[in-house]
């Protein structure tokens, strides 16, 4: 089972470089969404990483996901760059 995560270009970078190879760098909440519903349908994730920030933006989605999955993927959301809640650019 492989590990993904959603977020903007500073955690995937993290990531990246602690060698988590499936990541998506988001620039918005449809992005996000986008890459949420890849990662979930994806037959080898056993874990999607999302970003507080993102998470926030695209709620039902993510509630939707986490209360379907069997039991994978588990959806974690984690906190954002910045702070809870806020871009990497404010």
């Amino acid at each position: 089972m492989k590990l993904a995560v959603i977020g903007g270009r500073k955690i995937t970078a993290g990531f990246a470089l602690a060698g988590v190879s499936v990541l998506r760098s988001c620039r918005d909440e449809r992005e996000a969404e986008k890459a949420l519903k890849e990662f979930a349908y994806r037959e080898d994730t056993g874990i999607i990483l999302i970003e507080r920030y993102y998470a926030d933006k695209i709620v039902e989605e993510v509630n939707r996901f986490m209360q379907i999955r069997n039991p994978y993927p588990l959806i974690v959301i984690i906190p954002s760059y910045g702070g809870e809640g806020r871009s990497e650019d404010e």
